[in-house]
């Protein structure tokens, strides 16, 4: 579980989801202590390697000629893992650090 560095107070996994996917919030607050939370680079970059899947995978569709019904299935399946992995990738710092 992400912990805020500053009060050791755990950030819920539903706070993460709900601000940064649903309110697009950054940086985070922490819900105790209002200490503003940054995601560390690994997260960040591990995030941001989930971003091609999608087109990617939708070119492979098309090009194979998948049916739309297991396409989409695959799809919302594929997008359901990831978001409800998303918090536990998430690692939360009290510093902003660089991706490179």
């Amino acid at each position: 579980m992400n912990g805020c560095p500053s009060c050791y107070n755990t950030v819920s996994r539903w706070y993460l989801f709900k601000r940064t996917l649903l309110k697009k919030e950054y940086p985070l607050a922490c819900p105790h202590c209002s200490q503003n939370l940054y995601f560390t680079a690994r997260s960040l970059k591990i995030s941001f390697s989930f971003i091609p899947v999608l087109p990617i995978l939708l070119i492979v569709f098309v090009l194979y000629d998948i049916p739309e019904a297991i396409s989409g299935l695959t799809i919302m399946l594929l997008l359901g893992i990831l978001l409800s992995a998303y918090p536990f990738i998430v690692k939360l710092t009290d510093k902003q650090e660089n991706l490179f």
